[in-house]
């Protein structure tokens, strides 16, 4: 009784502090930005609020397939003191969309003047997302939001030059970054091919690397989940049933049931803090 009074209350103090995940994509690229929709869709199916930060830019990125030509994205919205509103966009119920990829790379620079810009346009957000999810770049090549995140994912295919990727981004997320913890997510993959990479990812990290891999899950290569994203929809609107829908709230509970930020946010204004923070890290490695 006592224990179940105990994690009650846990949860209870722990309401308003967000989950911030940031996904990171091994080369070749397979679909990350896509499944990032679908699991922030997943989220909100089960009452979360989610909040997409899209750090890419370019025709194939999140923002651009969803919202064709972006006109404003964070650091218009930054230097014009504009309100969330002008910029942020609505996926889908519970599901908002914030484009910065250019902010991801000048918030390191950016003065007091414009610090404290940022951290208004986050204190005008009405409450802290329950989730942030990041799609992101690998920080230290650019400057990155991803160190703002708890919990880094990393998604890679069956082809073998993902597993060199993998390990390599690894290997520096922990050397400059001090990362000790990595979530390895597979899309378009068989169960027994990705059981296979993954063990041989697991022994090389473990012979040269004090970081622990966990596997979040695998994607299958599932025709209906292309033909969901070629719609632009999260499979688990277009064909609910499907293998490849059933993993994304599989995924979604497992992500859900993770802890939250031990960054004690208490409020949006908190969230521009870590993203500065990140910001500001990625782009000044330091190596351990």
């Amino acid at each position: 009784m006592l224990g179940d009074q105990a994690e009650g209350l846990r949860r209870l103090l722990a309401h308003n502090q967000p989950r911030i995940l940031a996904f990171l994509g091994a080369y070749p690229r397979v679909g990350v930005s896509s499944l990032l929709l679908n699991v922030a869709a997943g989220l909100a199916r089960i009452g979360r609020s989610v909040l997409v930060i899209d750090e890419h830019a370019g025709p194939t990125s999140l923002t651009t397939r969803l919202a064709g030509h972006v006109r404003h994205e964070l650091l218009d919205a930054i230097q014009a003191e504009a309100m969330p509103p002008r910029v942020m966009q609505r996926l889908a119920d519970g599901v908002m969309l914030l484009p910065a990829a250019h902010a991801a790379r000048r918030f390191a620079a950016l003065d007091e003047l414009n610090t404290q810009r940022v951290r208004r346009f986050f204190g005008e957000l009405p409450n802290l997302p329950d989730v942030v999810l990041i799609d992101a770049q690998m920080p230290g090549q650019v400057p990155s939001f991803s160190l703002a995140a708890q919990e880094i994912v990393m998604v890679m295919g069956p082809d073998k030059a993902a597993l060199t990727d993998v390990y390599a981004q690894a290997k520096k997320l922990h050397q400059e970054f001090a990362r000790r913890q990595l979530h390895i997510l597979f899309s378009r993959t068989e169960a027994k091919e990705a059981d296979n990479l993954f063990h041989a990812l697991v022994s090389t990290a473990r012979r040269f690397l004090d970081v622990r891999l966990n596997l979040l899950g695998v994607m299958p290569a599932d025709e209906r989940l292309q033909q969901a994203g070629r719609a632009l929809q999260p499979v688990i609107d277009s064909f609910p049933h499907s293998p490849s829908a059933m993993m994304v709230k599989e995924l979604a509970a497992r992500i859900d049931a993770w802890p939250v930020s031990e960054q004690r946010l208490s409020q949006p204004a908190d969230l521009a803090d870590c993203l500065l923070r990140s910001s500001r890290l990625s782009g000044n490695a330091v190596s351990i």
